[in-house]
């Protein structure tokens, strides 16, 4: 498949990392040589340095050849105009990455429909997404959604003295009423398909599929911890800190946000007034001040790896029972810690 990418940013190099791997005809574009230059050097790309919102940029990256057009540069509406050329041009199916909040569900439904945009993509909220999923289930390592959100995939890690230490699936099934599955155990470096014989060990990390109403229920059999995070600290007031904040608002926690920007904060302020905004440095003595120990949970969220992975270092090392941090520099948005 011929797919043309607009916007050589983190989003974008990607987007073309995975799609490369998968073997597609690709080209990107970018009016940024440098960065540019750095995908064509690395992944087996076609590289049109241009401005993606000009036709003739458009024709030179033969745009109606293309079967998928994907602009993710840093700028909603440029991605939107590059996606209605491409498809005014010939492309039949395009995706525009579209971050801004202030475009709710409906507006932004309306505007794709008009612009005839097949999908609106937003990094920021599915990480958010994500990120709430886990707080909402802090037992779980990972969650994942099916079905209309029916179904959820969750995976748990069994401590060495877990009830399920020993305990055939057959006979969990069993001694536990609720409807589960199994569906794979991860065992030191191996990885099983188990049936109703298998044996489950503590220190296995195990995925379990079932309606939420279900996991919730089996974890309250095993006695395992699974209450939602009520008191949350996020670190910076990026655009993933609001989507994240406003959902954790909507679901009764508190939620406390440290940035360095005092513009920052006050917008936050005025956009998410149930939050409490705390203008300081990230740094461990402000941590302490806030009230770190006394957290449900703790998200770094700031543009800076280095920075999130130790504090979320030092939140561990206070004990708070759920902690996220997010890389920048790896696909997966987010690693989890507790």
């Amino acid at each position: 498949m011929k797919i043309i990418v607009v916007g050589c940013g983190k989003i974008g190099r990607t987007i073309l990392s995975s799609l490369v791997s998968e073997g597609h005809d690709l080209v990107a574009i970018d009016d940024d040589p440098d960065a540019l230059a750095q995908v064509t050097n690395v992944y087996d790309v076609i590289g049109v340095c241009g401005n993606g919102n000009d036709c003739a940029t458009l024709e030179e990256a033969d745009v109606d050849k293309a079967q998928l057009f994907v602009a993710v540069t840093g700028s909603d509406e440029f991605n939107m105009l590059s996606c209605f050329l491409a498809k005014k041009m010939g492309v039949p199916h395009t995706i525009a990455r579209i971050r801004n909040p202030e475009y709710n569900n409906r507006s932004l439904g309306f505007m794709c429909q008009q612009l005839d945009i097949s999908m609106a993509l937003n990094p920021e909220r599915l990480a958010a997404e994500e990120m709430f999923r886990i707080l909402k289930l802090p037992a779980a390592v990972k969650i994942e959604t099916f079905s209309g959100r029916e179904f959820e995939m969750v995976e748990l890690r069994l401590v060495p003295d877990s009830q399920l230490d020993g305990v055939t699936l057959a006979e969990a099934r069993k001694r536990y009423q609720a409807k589960f599955l199994v569906c794979a155990v991860q065992r030191g470096e191996d990885v099983f398909i188990p049936d109703g014989n298998f044996t489950l060990r503590g220190g296995d990390r195990i995925a379990v599929t079932a309606a939420p109403s279900e996991i919730q229920r089996l974890l309250r059999m095993l006695d395992i911890r699974y209450r939602k995070a009520r008191s949350i600290m996020i670190l910076g007031a990026s655009t993933t800190s609001f989507y994240l904040a406003k959902m954790l608002l909507a679901g009764g926690s508190a939620v406390k946000i440290i940035d360095p920007s005092k513009q920052r904060c006050l917008d936050f302020c005025d956009k998410l007034p149930g939050v409490v905004m705390i203008h300081g440095d990230a740094v461990q003595d402000t941590l302490m001040e806030e009230g770190i120990g006394l957290a449900d949970a703790f998200v770094t969220l700031t543009g800076i790896d280095e920075e999130n992975i130790l504090l979320s270092l030092f939140a561990a090392s206070q004990n708070v029972p759920k902690v996220i941090s997010r890389s920048e520099e790896h696909t997966s948005e987010l690693q989890s810690h507790g």
